[in-house]
């Protein structure tokens, strides 16, 4: 839950809610949104902002706020998807950081598109829809342990690395490596499910959408 305190976070990426009067509203619905980072609500204005990216604190007695992300604990038995979301994005960053590219942001549809698609792939045998619009994915499959974090696909594909060939790229080995790093994607879709054999998990499925961007 969205810890509660006086001041507001502190951000480059926030998106203001005109629409959202109270102060408990604004915290409830940034506790809601996966991709809702933190929340500060302006008390004499009534105006909400919920932020994609928490940067800092500032402490200010017109405001109260908080950071939605520090109550979830790092490795519980099973991650929620909003903390495995933001452990692949912080570790795809952290890769693209090495190769200059533009650190990523997740983006609320293809978040959408993506849990779809994993689940649809975690029934066995459904056909997963055919998404026009997302021209890369990455797909990550593993059987029985449901405790795995959200970096560790981002880890094994990135350690194609060692085999991509700078001067002649092929990408038919080290597919995933080289959309971690593509320059040219800005945004990030998360999703993951499990299947199960009565009761028991027995698979996870992650998979990554991106938006090319170029």
């Amino acid at each position: 839950e969205c810890e509660k305190k006086s001041g507001y976070p502190q951000g480059n990426n926030y998106v203001k809610k005109l629409d959202i009067k109270t102060l408990e509203a604004c915290k409830t619905t940034c506790d809601q949104n996966l991709t809702c980072w933190g929340w500060g609500f302006e008390i004499a204005s009534s105006i909400c902002y919920h932020y994609s990216a928490v940067e800092g604190f500032a402490s200010s007695d017109g405001y109260f706020g908080g950071s939605c992300y520090v109550s979830n604990p790092p490795y519980p038995d099973r991650l929620s998807l909003r903390t495995f979301r933001q452990q692949a994005l912080d570790k795809h960053n952290e890769y693209r950081k090495i190769h200059c590219s533009e650190a990523l942001k997740l983006n609320n549809d293809l978040n959408d598109i993506s849990q779809d698609y994993a689940e649809k792939i975690a029934g066995f045998g459904k056909k997963p829809p055919n998404y026009s619009g997302i021209r890369m994915e990455n797909l990550y499959y593993q059987i029985g342990d449901y405790k795995l974090s959200g970096s560790y696909p981002v880890t094994i594909w990135y350690s194609e690395k060692d085999k991509y060939n700078w001067l002649y790229p092929d990408f038919s080995k080290t597919s995933h490596f080289a959309k971690i790093i593509w320059k040219g994607t800005k945004e990030l879709g998360i999703g993951r499910a499990f299947s199960s054999d009565n009761g028991e998990i027995s698979s996870i499925i992650q998979l990554y959408q991106y938006d090319m961007g170029s």
